[in-house]
């Protein structure tokens, strides 16, 4: 939308805007700008956050899960997988956030 009054602006001729039109047209733009602006800082806090959460949940499950496996694969607990299958997910997602709220709680 500011490229396009940009374009607008730039491509109209001089004689015909008067200088007040001109001064609201690039308080406008401005305020346009400065939107954009807000919004990209927005997505970018969102994109830090994303990744400091990523980084935990690396650091504390280091094997991925895999939504689309809802098996449990029969074996032992000494088999190795590559991937975790969701309720093993869930299951240990849920006991590491018992661990604190039994600190917590004590």
């Amino acid at each position: 939308m500011f490229l396009k009054r940009l374009q607008v602006n730039a491509n109209s001729p001089a004689s015909a805007s008067s200088s007040a039109a001109d001064s609201g047209k690039f308080e406008s733009n401005l305020e346009d700008l400065y939107a954009l602006c807000d919004q990209i800082e927005a997505n970018l806090r969102t994109v830090v956050d994303c990744a400091a959460q990523t980084a935990c949940s690396n650091r504390y499950m280091p094997i991925a899960p895999q939504p689309s496996r809802l098996d449990v694969t029969p074996g032992g607990p000494a088999q190795q997988l590559d991937f975790l299958p969701y309720p093993q997910y869930v299951a240990t997602s849920k006991q590491q956030v018992k661990i604190p709220v039994c600190f917590w709680e004590t």
